[in-house]
């Protein structure tokens, strides 16, 4: 008779089995934080293109108001500075009666664009303070129109949005930079 004869499971085969599924959920954990990493960035694509081509269609609607903000002087642009140096700190509010000497259905038109503009740099939601392209890391919101020579935005001039913002693309903390870019003409 065979007295050495083991029934039943062992310690060894007890601490592999651990072993072996506890890296597996270490795994399963890396690739869920990766899953809600590019989750993330889609998000902020999304919003972006969504914010960029809401505005376009204001430009489209409003192509005197676009054109009667950027050519006054110094227009106000995004990310709308204030002393401080604080993005998104106050919305401008005198741009287009403030020496752009336009009146009637210029003045509202630009009032119009100017708010568009606004928004989709600097707009608030759920109580953030910005939540427009601005308000995301790194966000900025260019827009300039590429005058011909008499140094006026005309119609037929095309005009050039570019929002970028940073992402976080791994945990060593390195930056990359997203852009999206769109050139119209109004």
């Amino acid at each position: 008779m065979n007295l050495n004869r083991q029934s039943g499971v062992g310690m060894i085969e007890i601490m592999v089995t651990t072993l072996v599924l506890a890296i597996g959920l270490v795994g399963l954990a890396a690739l869920n934080l990766e899953s809600v990493r590019a989750n993330t960035d889609a998000m902020k694509r999304s919003q972006n293109i969504w914010v960029v081509d809401s505005l376009v269609e204001q430009m489209h609607a409003n192509p005197a108001g676009a054109r009667n903000y950027l050519n006054a002087d110094d227009p106000p642009l995004p990310p709308f500075k204030d002393d401080d140096d604080t993005p998104c700190a106050e919305k401008p509010t005198d741009h287009c009666s403030d020496g752009a000497e336009l009146s009637g259905n210029d003045l509202d038109e630009c009032q119009q664009f100017r708010e568009a503009l606004w928004n989709a740099a600097c707009a608030t939601s759920l109580g953030a303070p910005a939540s427009g392209i601005v308000g995301m890391p790194g966000g900025t919101l260019d827009v300039q129109c590429q005058m011909g020579g008499d140094g006026q935005c005309d119609p037929g001039d095309p005009v050039q949005l570019q929002a970028q913002w940073t992402n976080k693309v791994d945990l060593d903390d390195d930056d990359s930079v997203s852009t999206i870019t769109q050139v119209i003409v109004p």
